[in-house]
């Protein structure tokens, strides 16, 4: 086996329905050097994971990044290891930063990455009523800003405006598949 290369050891646990999983799940890499150990883990329900990285020897979470992502350290990445460790960042922030939609007292909080790197959004919104939404979507790496606004029209059907640099208006159909 490469070192190098990160490797995964995984538990899941049954305790009632099996749609319902309690994982366990450690991804580990060695750095190129050898030196440096990054760990991702992940435990908890199925629908309310909690993600920790860390290294060995101890560093900042950033840099450990780095290493689980890349295999060496933040400073030495070439621009495209660069834009999957920022990538990875944001992807892990957004799970990292959900408790500041409580903190707001909005229904909404989440990055929600783009097909490109510059394309990343922050969200932010809040149900006035039961059946009326309103948002905002703003660039994290551009200028770009949007007013989102949503209305429930049926339990299946709902209706949503979006304007900024376009504007759209989308007639949306969403049903629980629980």
């Amino acid at each position: 086996m490469d070192r190098n290369l990160p490797f995964v050891k995984a538990a899941f646990f049954f305790n009632g329905s099996a749609d319902k999983p309690w994982l366990n799940v450690e991804a580990i890499r060695v750095s190129k050097s050898q030196d440096v150990t990054a760990i991702l883990n992940l435990t908890g329900p199925l629908k309310a994971l909690q993600t920790r990285i860390s290294s060995e020897p101890a560093l900042p979470e950033a840099e450990a990044l780095a290493y689980l992502v890349t295999g060496g350290p933040l400073n030495q990445v070439s621009k495209s290891e660069g834009d999957r460790v920022a990538a990875a960042a944001i992807s892990y922030s957004a799970g990292q930063i959900s408790w500041i939609a409580d903190k707001l007292g909005v229904d909404e909080f989440a990055v929600k990455e783009g097909k490109t790197l510059q394309d990343t959004l922050a969200s932010v919104g809040q149900y006035l009523t039961p059946d009326f939404y309103v948002g905002a979507k703003v660039g994290l790496f551009n200028k770009q800003a949007v007013l989102v606004l949503k209305r429930k029209l049926t339990k299946t059907f709902n209706i949503e405006s979006q304007t900024g640099t376009s504007q759209r208006i989308k007639l949306n159909y969403e049903f629980d598949t629980d």
